[in-house]
């Protein structure tokens, strides 16, 4: 989850990842505020510059998820657009390179 614990963007230099989890807790009341709008807009910012994709967690209204969209995120987790299934459910297996 970037944005807590020991997520770091120099991590982002050093690993080769293709999606950024961005963590609920900025995620939650971004309807609301400003301050995690503008949070939520540099990561997409980095990501998106270094080709690396963003979800955002805990959407759960409409109003979070419009916010979310028109600030570029890619993906969205959260009981507004679908609630959690078995870990085997919906996984489809990875073509081989």
């Amino acid at each position: 989850d970037f944005g807590v614990g020991f997520s770091s963007f120099s991590y982002l230099r050093n690993l080769r990842v293709d999606n950024i989890k961005i963590d609920g807790s900025f995620i939650r009341e971004i309807h609301r505020s400003r301050e995690d709008q503008l949070f939520v807009k540099a990561i997409v910012d980095v990501a998106a510059g270094m080709q690396i994709q963003t979800t955002a967690e805990y959407v759960e209204s409409a109003e979070v998820l419009a916010v979310v969209r028109s600030l570029g995120v890619d993906y969205v987790q959260g009981y507004y657009v679908g609630k959690p299934k078995p870990s085997l459910q919906g996984l489809q297996p990875r073509p081989a390179p």
